[in-house]
């Protein structure tokens, strides 16, 4: 589907405007059209506006009872070589409610001297406006000099036009019926949007090092002159809104007010883009890029998201993402020094391995290695690094591991399981389904509004061996959108290992008493979205940010 901006033909509506060098009185009474003479009619329709991408058509209402105007210049010759302006000045054209048509506020008339005339006609007309100056010398000679329009774009988009022109040559002075002239404007400007991933909001765009300034030759549509670069910024809160409608490849458009109409050219050395969004900065290089008249530009801005950004309602009021992977706690050697990171893809976890076997105390280890199966998290332990299985070590309130991240990450609570898992409402209603992923069995949960990408197996009820995907068919789930949990299984100390492969233990924020927390947890035959036990048992831990 192509963008265009759309302009009604105006099939049953016609302007009374007329360009001669012989005029008559305004209250003259128009002649006959049964005698073949009177006043010049001019039939208004547009060509469309081009594009090459796909986003939603926008329509732009110009000639319309809302009084916008246009401008006309006419010139008559016996032969194309020379032509001499017909009218002393330019000519605004509006609507006039009583008669229910667009004609000047002064009626001109036809010569009726046998000489041909051409018609230049331009939208909108702002003949005194900053924005349009339209220079029509007194005579042009057929082949290089035209009537042309120095063109500066508004800074603010809410003042931005489609500029257009229409030409109509040959026209006899002398037409055998009251026939309307036709002029067909063309749109002469590259109407710029832009689009961003549909589950995150942007809050500004800015164009920079555009110039904004240019001659157009009417006749031929060619720019010259394009020069005076400047900043085009646009702004709100936000600019689209989260989750909106998206087509096919998951892009939302930005809404239409805020579409930039600007002179085509090819971008200059500095132009760039850049987009501050919820993902982050977006910055892109312009340079080169060549915007054509009539044709419509798409930006499309894809957050460049260390994680998976499809939303997760967890509440009636909250939606989330997921970290792109199991927390981990990375010590390159023995002792209590260590970095905080995500498994690398969504299904790594570490099992009966170093360091999960080498937790010797209070957030130490006794070799190098990688520890995510953690106690429940309290000042007392650490962030649950801890080996002892005596519960009043794990005493306390819990301490979030989000918090030593920063960023906004945090666990959810064990209601927010419930209601991921149990309550909300998705586009397909399917919440999660059991699968193995890349080999490694798991629980995958679906976002909000999931479409499930094509050339992929769908979907099926059941346990890990239901549903069976690879590395690249997870990729495009992924890329969809889908958190997947491995079963990681469970420690109890640092020897005593439980379910691992065959069930997944992933610790909430809920405290269940002063020795046992809440957690979900999942076999191949079973969810529980709010289990409670001990809190020394050493568990998952995967985190989310609101969105």
């Amino acid at each position: 589907m192509q963008n265009r901006y759309t302009l009604p033909l105006l099939s049953a509506l016609v302007v009374a405007a007329s360009l001669a060098s012989c005029q008559r009185k305004a209250e003259e009474p128009v002649v006959s059209p049964g005698a073949g003479r009177g006043q010049v009619w001019f039939e208004v329709s547009e060509s469309p506006m081009g594009g090459e991408t796909k986003a939603a058509p926008a329509t732009l209402e110009t000639f319309t009872t809302s009084h916008e105007s246009f401008g006309v210049v006419g010139y008559a010759y016996a032969s194309p070589s020379t032509k001499t302006r017909d009218a002393s000045d330019a000519m605004e054209v509006s609507y006039v409610s009583e008669r229910n048509r667009w004609e000047p506020a002064t009626r001109v008339w036809y010569s009726f001297t046998g000489n041909l005339l051409e018609f230049y006609a331009w939208y909108p007309y702002d003949a005194d406006a900053d924005a349009v100056s339209v220079t029509a010398p007194e005579s042009i000679d057929g082949t290089t000099t035209y009537p042309t329009i120095t063109y500066t774009v508004p800074l603010s988009v809410a003042d931005q036009k489609d500029l257009m022109v229409a030409v109509a040559s040959d026209m006899p002075d002398s037409p055998p019926t009251d026939d309307p002239v036709q002029l067909t404007f063309r749109h002469m400007l590259t109407a710029v949007k832009f689009s961003i991933g549909k589950y995150t909001t942007c809050s500004s765009i800015t164009l920079s090092g555009i110039p904004r300034r240019g001659t157009l030759d009417m006749k031929t549509g060619a720019w010259s002159s394009v020069d005076t670069p400047a900043d085009f910024a646009l702004t709100s809160s936000p600019l689209s809104p989260p989750f909106g409608s998206a087509d096919a490849s998951g892009q939302c458009p930005i809404r239409d007010e805020f579409t930039l109409m600007l002179i085509p050219q090819t971008l200059p050395a500095g132009a760039t883009l850049t987009a501050e969004t919820s993902a982050g900065t977006i910055t892109v290089p312009l340079a080169g890029q060549e915007w054509e008249a009539g044709k419509t530009v798409t930006y499309r801005l894809t957050a460049p998201a260390p994680f998976p950004v499809s939303p997760f309602s967890v509440s009636e009021t909250k939606t989330v993402r997921f970290s792109p992977g199991n927390l981990q706690a990375v010590f390159a050697s023995a002792g209590n020094s260590f970095t905080w990171q995500f498994a690398e893809n969504q299904w790594n976890y570490v099992g009966k391995a170093a360091a999960n076997t080498k937790i010797n105390g209070n957030g130490s280890v006794s070799a190098a290695g990688t520890v995510d199966l953690f106690g429940w998290s309290t000042n007392a332990t650490r962030y649950g690094i801890n080996n002892s299985k005596e519960q009043t070590g794990y005493s306390g309130n819990f301490r979030d591991w989000g918090n030593a991240l920063g960023s906004g990450w945090r666990t959810l609570s064990s209601a927010e399981w419930t209601y991921l898992l149990s309550t909300r409402t998705t586009r397909d209603g399917n919440r999660y389904c059991k699968a193995t992923v890349n080999s490694v069995s798991g629980l995958v949960i679906f976002p909000d509004d999931y479409y499930h990408p094509a050339g992929v197996t769908a979907p099926a009820s059941g346990g890990y061996g239901s549903n069976i995907w690879s590395g690249n068919d997870w990729t495009a789930m992924e890329d969809a959108g889908c958190v997947f949990l491995p079963a990681a299984g469970g420690r109890n100390a640092s020897t005593e290992f439980y379910s691992t492969g065959t069930g997944g233990v992933y610790w909430s924020s809920t405290s269940g008493g002063t020795i046992d927390a809440y957690f979900m947890s999942f076999t191949s035959s079973g969810l529980n979205p709010a289990e409670s036990h001990r809190r020394y048992s050493g568990r998952s831990v995967r985190l989310v940010r609101e969105l």
